[in-house]
């Protein structure tokens, strides 16, 4: 048991989610991808899947009144094709993401 796992109560180091995930400082850390050496190909789109942006940027655009407005990849059940977002509670949506 190290001293941060002390702190936090925990006797058997951080508890597992799965056979290969690990919570880590609220992040969901997933172990079961690996590729070998000679692997560049898949090693590539692992980097670039790890290297994505959250959100794709030609989807995202400020409407006349100063709204963010996120065009959805598919319209919902009632037709919605765009959530429109004041700037400050789009940045803390997007801010949530990213502390998960």
């Amino acid at each position: 048991m190290n001293l941060e796992h002390a702190r936090a109560g925990i006797r058997n180091g951080p508890r597992r989610l799965d056979r290969d995930r690990f919570p880590i400082k609220g992040v969901s850390i997933n172990a079961s991808v690996t590729c070998k050496a000679h692997q560049r190909a898949k090693l590539e789109r692992l980097c670039r899947y790890m290297a994505h942006d959250p959100i794709a940027l030609e989807r995202l655009s400020v409407d006349a009144d100063g709204l963010v407005v996120l065009e959805l990849k598919r319209p919902f059940r009632d037709g919605t094709t765009q959530i429109l977002f004041e700037p400050m509670d789009f940045v803390a949506r997007l801010a949530a993401l990213a502390a998960r």
